[in-house]
């Protein structure tokens, strides 16, 4: 039941940020409620893989740079070697971009 309402969810903000992101394209919207938005698609992304991955390992992964190595181990091998983290304030932010 959780993953389903995490993917309502999911549906829900992504189809915020394709509204917000046409507006801000069009001259109408703020540049910052297309990052917000970006920023609750990934959240809503992570929580899911961090179910799934409790799941998975019957644990839940300390930290989300311990759920990006797990998701490099799990995902499709074209995005095997694209979860990479980059220093931001002493912490690891990560992207999930195809190589």
């Amino acid at each position: 039941m959780k993953l389903r309402k995490l993917l309502e969810r999911l549906e829900g903000y992504h189809g915020e940020f394709v509204d917000a992101l046409r507006d801000y394209r069009s001259g109408r919207g703020n540049v910052y409620a297309v990052e917000r938005l970006a920023q609750l698609v990934s959240q809503v992304i992570l929580d899911f893989a961090a179910v799934l991955a409790s799941k998975r390992l019957r644990r839940k992964p300390e930290t989300y740079r311990d759920l990006a190595r797990w998701l490099s181990q799990v995902t499709d091998p074209v995005w095997r070697n694209s979860w990479r983290g980059w220093p931001d304030s002493g912490t690891y932010w990560f992207t999930c971009t195809p190589t």
